[in-house]
C-alpha cells in the first residue's frame, strides 16, 4: 500500500526523522489515497465519483437551505460529472 511504501521510504532515510517530516509523509499518503480513485477500475471510479458528488450535493443543499452561496461543485441543479472532475482539480 501507499502507507507501507511511505514507511519504507522513512526507514531507508529518504525522509527525515522529525515529527514534522513524519506528519508531512502521512499527509501525502492520505492525499494520494483520497484522490486516487480515477486510477482504479472504471466501475469503482464511477461508484466513488457518484458518492463524492452526493457528498458535495448535500453540502450544497444545506448551503441553499441556510441561504448561503453554494460552494463550487456542490449545486446538484447545475452539475456535469465530466466538468466536475476537471473542475475539482482546478479548484483544489
Amino acid at each position: 500500500t501507499k502507507v507501507e511504501l511511505a514507511a519504507e521510504a522513512a526507514e531507508k532515510g529518504l525522509w527525515g526523522d522529525s515529527d514534522a517530516d513524519k506528519l508531512l509523509l502521512l499527509q501525502i499518503a492520505l492525499k494520494c489515497a483520497d484522490v486516487s480513485h480515477p486510477a482504479r477500475p472504471t466501475r469503482l471510479h464511477v461508484i466513488w465519483s457518484d458518492l463524492i458528488a452526493e457528498e458535495f450535493f448535500r453540502q450544497g443543499d444545506r448551503e441553499r437551505a441556510d441561504g448561503l452561496p453554494i460552494s463550487p461543485l456542490c449545486d446538484r441543479n447545475d452539475f456535469d460529472m465530466a466538468k466536475s472532475q476537471r473542475g475539482f482539480f482546478d479548484f483544489v
